[in-house]
């Protein structure tokens, strides 16, 4: 539907795959990549990851 509306979109989103049009995303596991480098290289040697379910449902 948005492709024949004949108007501009940009979608904002977590993705690496094409667009519609334009898009403004960010790759998940790139930017997991770079965070750990980034710390192994500032000299951190233990690290933890915490993983959190988004939802939408009250707790």
């Amino acid at each position: 539907m948005i492709e024949v509306a004949n108007i501009p979109v940009i979608e904002i989103m977590d993705s690496t795959q094409p667009g519609i049009q334009q898009v403004i995303g960010f790759d998940n596991v790139a930017a997991a990549q770079t965070m750990v480098e980034t710390m192994i290289t500032r000299g951190y040697k233990i690290l933890c990851i915490s993983l959190h379910e988004w939802t939408n449902e009250p707790n």
